[in-house]
């Protein structure tokens, strides 16, 4: 995990695990699912709570 270049994140379980990880390298893909990860995911990436209630909006995040 921490000797690799960079790590595919696949799905919003993972996403919750690891969106509070300080490591810079990780490619998140998922499904929105419910509005908490929602809000969540708005706060990491500034796009609007609105955009993502979490009725099943396809989101891709890698924090530079």
């Amino acid at each position: 995990f921490n000797s690799v270049d960079l790590i595919i994140s696949k799905g919003q379980g993972n996403f919750e695990t690891l969106s509070e990880v300080n490591k810079g390298n990780i490619l998140f893909l998922l499904t929105v699912k419910c509005g908490t990860v929602g809000r969540h995911f708005s706060a990491l990436t500034g796009i609007s709570s609105d955009k993502l209630p979490g009725k099943g909006e396809m989101a891709i995040y890698f924090p530079l």
